[in-house]
């Protein structure tokens, strides 16, 4: 696709009428190069392309490419949005080093034989944010630098101190999770946040929190579903900056104790985004009761105490609490025991 200001919208590229079954393109279903704020979907669901089936790309993005927004599509999805139908190899494909600036938002990504997104080149596909990108075959997002051959070096990227290296997207440093609680208060769930990220981006860079059923097996996450979002400013010179955020979680949102939780980070002024981030699982609060053997004797009272204790709570939104009531087992209320009820506040 060549052409300025070409906007590409509520097709079906590589599918049936209906979108449950490929009619592969041959190569990939959408081929850009000397484009000028072109834009591949925009956001609706009525303008919302499905790209998926195709012999390799969903989307191959070629030379001269500026200004592109790729926004709100399903690449290797039926029209369900639910059921798979993957392109061979990537669902987006940036193999070009003129394409500045880009813009991947809101797309479903899935069940793409390869990588949900590879970018090969020093500038790629930048700012790629709240995305719903999962089940791929390798990696959600993978910066791929070229080897001395030209052979793309597809895998995890690993952090290097202070984010000097340079590649696609700059090798954008992930940040480090080092806990994700959930909480519930009232109607409101929130999740607790903690981490670092080391990078030579001064400023506010956006970190995007995930989460998916299970964590990839490379150990890095895709990010099935977008939690929220907060910054983490950055001093002039670069360093390392530890954040402990608190999110309020969007609501319709399933937190399950174990769920896998990754991130990605973005510099500001446009610059690329990271890969995912090592996973890590989600948390939350546990209650354990020791168990209790007592002889209640013939006369008297006799007291029986028993030890509440709470795990995986730390940096709790409020104080925990939790409500009591006895029941009748083996004992009968009122003439084995004295029935009681309250709350118990951590």
């Amino acid at each position: 696709m060549q052409g300025d200001y070409t906007q590409v919208v509520n097709n079906f590229i590589g599918t049936n009428a209906s979108g449950a079954a490929a009619i592969a393109n041959l190569k990939s279903g959408i081929a850009l190069n000397f484009c000028f704020r072109c834009s591949i979907g925009d956001g609706t669901v009525s303008g919302r392309n499905l790209i998926s089936g195709n012999i390799e790309h969903g989307i191959t993005i070629g030379p001269i490419i500026s200004g592109l927004e790729i926004k709100g599509n399903y690449l290797g999805l039926q029209a369900d949005g639910q059921t798979a139908l993957g392109n061979t190899l990537d669902g987006i494909y940036s193999d070009t080093n003129l394409d500045y600036p880009i813009k991947v938002t809101n797309n479903f990504v899935a069940f793409n034989g390869r990588n949900g997104i590879t970018i090969t080149t020093n500038i790629g596909v930048r700012q790629v944010t709240n995305n719903s990108i999962h089940s791929n075959g390798a990696l959600g997002i993978d910066l791929a630098p070229k080897d001395f051959a030209g052979n793309p070096i597809f895998g995890v990227t690993p952090n290097d101190p202070g984010d000097g290296d340079s590649g696609p997207n700059g090798l954008m440093n992930f940040p480090v999770l080092t806990k994700v609680v959930a909480y519930t208060v009232g109607a409101n769930t929130f999740v607790r946040v903690q981490g670092s990220l080391d990078t030579n981006n001064a400023g506010a860079n956006t970190i995007q929190l995930f989460l998916s059923p299970a964590c990839d097996a490379s150990g890095h996450g895709e990010g099935q579903t977008f939690l929220g979002e907060f910054t983490v400013t950055i001093p002039a010179g670069g360093g390392v900056v530890n954040f402990n955020q608190l999110l309020n979680v969007p609501g319709g949102i399933t937190l399950n104790a174990g769920d896998a939780v990754t991130a990605t980070a973005t510099p500001p002024t446009g610059g690329g985004t990271s890969e995912f981030s090592a996973c890590i699982p989600l948390l939350a609060p546990t209650l354990a009761i020791n168990d209790l053997s007592v002889n209640e004797g013939n006369s008297g009272t006799t007291n029986a105490t028993f030890t509440v204790t709470l795990t995986g709570a730390i940096g709790a939104v409020d104080p925990v609490t939790v409500n009591y009531a006895t029941a009748n087992g083996t004992a009968t209320g009122a003439s084995d025991y004295v029935p009681t009820n309250g709350t118990l506040t951590f």
